[in-house]
């Protein structure tokens, strides 16, 4: 049997390829810690979040099950011809609501942190985290298979220039990058997590993960690039 023969650019493009992928995760790495040090944490305590976040990301704590109602369907036919869909008979089955550690949990407790280390500012915090609300849950739409989903740029765009506004308006432009990481994170984890969830019965999923890849997604996303942009603009 003749051994396949690989062109020779095969083992350089692959090396390619992983190098590149190597590149990719140093510079999100670094954009990473330097959000979570823009935000007022040690150096140390970054790099342990940032590795904490990533390990975190495969982990998810059931908080709640339910029961979703289930109606399955079946089309008659006759001669070729489709006659009325008629209901088969009605079941359940449950779903289990679940937090992530990595994309919800960690940027919870940062904000937490944000929100006490800055409390001086709240008018701001509290205006932008209402603004971003609305805008996430306008923006959220249900997807059968998939989950709560919406355009991967508007959270963190919105979060940027919603902390602008907030800040110029209150005289506190300094806290901008720290109103956007807590706009974001609560904007996307509220608007289009939370008042979502009565909409589960729509996903067909047994587990819906708030801030886990999946069903919902992007809390941990939006918080990194929400500050990495309003840094670049203050």
């Amino acid at each position: 049997m003749d051994r396949p023969i690989y062109p020779p650019v095969v083992l350089p493009f692959l090396l390619f390829l992983l190098l590149l992928g190597f590149l990719f995760f140093f510079i999100f790495a670094s954009a990473v810690n330097a959000v979570f040090t823009a935000l007022g944490l040690p150096p140390w305590t970054a790099y342990a979040l940032f590795i904490l976040s990533l390990a975190g990301s495969f982990i998810n704590i059931p908080i709640k099950t339910i029961e979703v109602e289930e109606v399955r369907y079946k089309v008659d036919t006759f001669l070729g011809r489709l006659y009325p869909v008629r209901i088969v008979e009605p079941a359940s089955r449950k779903t289990t609501i679940a937090i992530n550690l990595g994309g919800a949990i960690i940027p919870i407790a940062i904000s937490s942190y944000v929100l006490i280390t800055k409390a001086y500012g709240w008018p701001s915090f509290l205006l932008a985290s209402i603004l971003m609300i609305m805008i996430c849950y306008s923006f959220a739409r249900v997807v059968p298979g998939v989950g709560i989903v919406m355009p991967n740029f508007i959270p963190p765009i919105s979060a940027c220039f919603i902390a602008l506004f907030a800040s110029l308006l209150f005289g506190c432009l300094e806290l901008a990058p720290f109103v956007a990481y807590f706009s974001g994170v609560l904007g996307t984890l509220a608007g289009a997590d939370l008042l979502n969830l009565k909409k589960i019965s729509k996903l067909g999923a047994r587990t819906v993960s708030i801030g886990g890849a999946g069903t919902f997604d992007g809390i941990f996303i939006t918080g990194i690039f929400s500050v990495l942009l309003t840094t670049l603009l203050v």
